[in-house]
């Protein structure tokens, strides 16, 4: 059996032909599944927003307090008086006991002197060096300042050995108001 070449070519041009003029027509169901696609991706990007904000602030929250902690920290006041006033500073010391300590050095800034009705003499120091004794049932050391000057000031002691090298130290912050 032969077929004709020629019959058989103008059939395929033929249907191509009327393939090229029909549209395409999509599924019914195409642009609902086009548009619940688009919502998803929408869908996935608000979740990742919020799961990104979920992991960050609690980290956020934390470096915020840390951070306003550690501002306190630096800027706050032990205690705070009055400029003028007599101010009995008091450092315990239990904690101080069996650790070799013999002398007990208190350090005060400019502006501020040790007040004594006894010894008026000490108003003038910057520095007293007391002895001190392990057997000695105290609790706290005693220390009476004035300050002339507003501002916050630091009254350090140290707590020294018989050789003079410190033991431990200790700080004290007051702020003085005018």
């Amino acid at each position: 059996m032969t077929t004709n070449p020629k019959h058989s070519e103008l059939d395929v041009r033929r249907i191509l032909g009327a393939a090229r003029d029909l549209a395409p027509e999509p599924s019914p169901y195409m642009k609902t599944r086009i548009l619940a696609e688009l919502r998803e991706r929408q869908g996935k990007r608000k979740l990742n927003f919020w799961k990104a904000l979920a992991f960050a602030s609690p980290a956020l929250s934390l470096a915020l307090v840390a951070g306003f902690w550690y501002a306190g920290l630096q800027n706050s006041a032990n205690y705070s008086a009055h400029v003028g006033d007599h101010v009995l500073v008091r450092v315990e010391v239990e904690q101080l006991k069996d650790q070799g300590v013999r002398f007990a050095e208190i350090e005060l800034p400019a502006g501020v002197s040790f007040y004594s009705e006894r010894y008026p003499e000490l108003k003038e120091r910057r520095t007293v060096v007391l002895a001190w004794n392990d057997q000695m049932d105290v609790s706290h050391l005693p220390v009476v300042i004035q300050s002339q000057a507003a501002g916050a000031k630091q009254i350090k002691i140290r707590f020294q050995d018989s050789e003079h090298h410190t033991v431990k130290e200790r700080q004290v912050t007051i702020r003085f108001s005018a």
